[in-house]
């Protein structure tokens, strides 16, 4: 459930390219079959990082599409307790849960109950959205786009979201979506949204007749043998021995809000190895039942903008890195005390799953990067996507996008981006609308420079990712035209989580603009102001929201 930003990762899991290239699937068996030099190595790792990050408990579990091959439990389920870590322990899926929501709603597409490319307005004729792109959007938005974050839709619902200490019902968190305002036109790009997913649990409780958790577990949970596996809160609560959730920044962490489809499950390490080694067998369950049919399973995996070059990012449910031939898989989750998922090598039959109950820690991204060493996959580049249209007078600025900023500066004749995830600068060639680096690499495949349908605001897309990072301020900006009741809004705003304050932000105004800290704000309705990304700063009263977050005035 992405508690924060990703911070210098493009994805949720996101980890250098150590499998881009090409190798055989013999190969890659042959290679990671377990063997004391491999589970000493991650061992040590995993025991070194948990004391070193104070990381409390942490399970994991290596497999192909048959068995699992080496599983582990590490610590113990809290800080405060004593109570040891086992293979089974329960913890909290976080948005790997979305991953069963993509498949309930593909197999409920295979039934024919529903039909991914019908606008959500035929399920839910009750929902009403806002949006700059003209009236009822709902309209516009297909049910996949709910699944592969092409929605439009925010991030987070003013009820049942990643900072109230006092959550809703599932009931309430559904009725405050209603009247949001959408971050970009549906289908444009991609934006990571809970609230797409909560939509879509909605959904598949309308077509199906029953509520979302039965429908899984009677679907998806009890054919594959997930039997340690649930959404049932009360279970949860009663299970002394489920990890719980930790974080150092914050005295108190609390449970996970009532949004089952986006990340309300609760599960262990082999369990999820059941759910991937039915992708792996192409949507086949131990006993041979089909899940989900082959075609589904390989929609699932599809990146919405291949034709456009992207080679990672979200697809339905999971997210991709690819290049080369050779896809990584990932099902990631984080937030509310807990980080991990699973992540799998369909040409190499293998996958790994890692949950720890520490958010605060990267030692996921660690262990899955040796794991992949031990893999023997090379590095590679492909360098195959461009672009050919019209060049644009003085594109240098800064441009801000979900995974962090990038700026792209001249010296002379010769111009650099420079990214906030990935310090240092690269120098490119400008030809046209294409953006290259001037030499290879494989974390930089190029931009392509376009008018964002959003705001009216240039944007440079990443020809890897298709992430768009809107222009925010630079050379280019010109002087803006004030409006004298942005006056009444100066000053500083605080935002809190789970009861402490975590970021004070203001608005001000400069050179004609409004801005939100160094975020220039477009006013799209009286008091109600966008970000670049496409955030909405509502105003227009007591109290204000950020993200539909609740802002306290100073």
């Amino acid at each position: 459930m992405s508690l924060f930003h990703h911070g210098k990762f493009k994805l949720l899991w996101s980890i250098p390219l150590l499998l881009l290239g090409s190798i055989s699937a013999t190969y890659a068996q042959d290679q990671i079959n377990p063997h004391d030099a491999m589970i000493n190595d991650l061992t040590s790792t995993i025991e070194t990082g948990m004391s070193e990050q104070q990381v409390p408990g942490l399970t994991l579990a290596v497999f192909d599409d048959k068995d699992i091959l080496w599983s582990s439990a590490f610590g113990h389920t809290s800080q405060t307790n004593s109570v040891v870590v086992e293979e089974n322990t329960r913890f909290s899926a976080q948005s790997t849960t979305k991953l069963l929501t993509a498949l309930a709603l593909l197999q409920a597409s295979e039934k024919g109950l529903v039909d991914l490319e019908a606008p959500i307005s035929r399920y839910l004729p009750e929902l009403q959205l806002q949006s700059v792109w003209g009236e009822h959007p709902e309209n516009r938005i297909k049910v996949g786009w709910l699944l592969d974050h092409r929605s439009g839709l925010p991030h987070e619902a003013a009820v049942n979201n990643n900072y109230d200490l006092a959550s809703g019902s599932y009931t309430e968190h559904l009725a405050s979506i209603a009247n949001v305002w959408l971050k970009y036109q549906p289908g444009s790009r991609q934006a990571y949204s809970n609230i797409g997913y909560s939509l879509a649990g909605r959904i598949l409780e309308k077509v199906a007749g029953q509520d979302y958790a039965t429908y899984v577990k009677e679907n998806i949970l009890a054919p594959l043998a997930m039997e340690r596996s649930t959404y049932d809160r009360s279970r949860i609560a009663s299970d002394r021995t489920r990890a719980r959730g930790h974080s150092s920044a914050f005295s108190n962490v609390p449970e996970l809000p009532d949004i089952p489809p986006a990340g309300g499950l609760y599960t262990t390490s082999p369990d999820l190895a059941r759910l991937i080694q039915c992708l792996l067998r192409k949507g086949q369950s131990a006993n041979g039942e089909q899940i989900l049919s082959a075609g589904s399973c390989n929609h699932l995996a599809t990146l919405p903008y291949a034709a456009l070059g992207q080679s990672q990012g979200h697809c339905l449910g999971m997210e991709i890195q690819e290049q080369g031939g050779i896809q990584l898989h990932l099902a990631p989750g984080r937030g509310f005390g807990f980080i991990g998922g699973a992540a799998w090598l369909p040409t190499a039959n293998l996958g790994i799953v890692i949950m720890a109950n520490s958010q605060d820690t990267d030692l996921p991204y660690r262990i899955l990067a040796r794991f992949l060493e031990y893999a023997a996959l090379a590095n590679g580049f492909d360098d195959s996507s461009d672009a050919d249209v019209a060049a644009m007078t003085d594109p240098t600025g800064e441009y801000v996008g979900e995974e962090g900023r990038l700026n792209l500066v001249s010296e002379g004749e010769r111009y650099f981006i420079v990214a906030s995830y990935d310090p240092g600068r690269i120098e490119v060639v400008l030809n046209g609308n294409a953006i290259r680096p001037l030499t290879g690499s494989a974390d930089f495949a190029g931009w392509t420079i376009s008018e964002n349908p959003g705001h009216g605001r240039r944007a440079l897309v990443d020809l890897r990712t298709h992430q768009a990072y809107l222009f925010n301020t630079g050379a280019a900006l010109k002087a803006g035209r004030e409006s004298p009741h942005w006056r009444n809004h100066t000053g500083h705003y605080r935002i809190q989580q789970w009861g402490q304050v975590v970021k004070t932000c203001e608005f001000s105004i400069r050179n004609g603009h409004p801005f939100w800290d160094d975020l220039r704000l477009t006013e799209e309705r009286t008091d109600v102001f966008f970000t670049p990304t496409g955030e909405v700063l509502d105003l227009r009263q007591e109290p204000a929201t950020y993200r539909n977050i609740i802002l306290e005035r100073e």
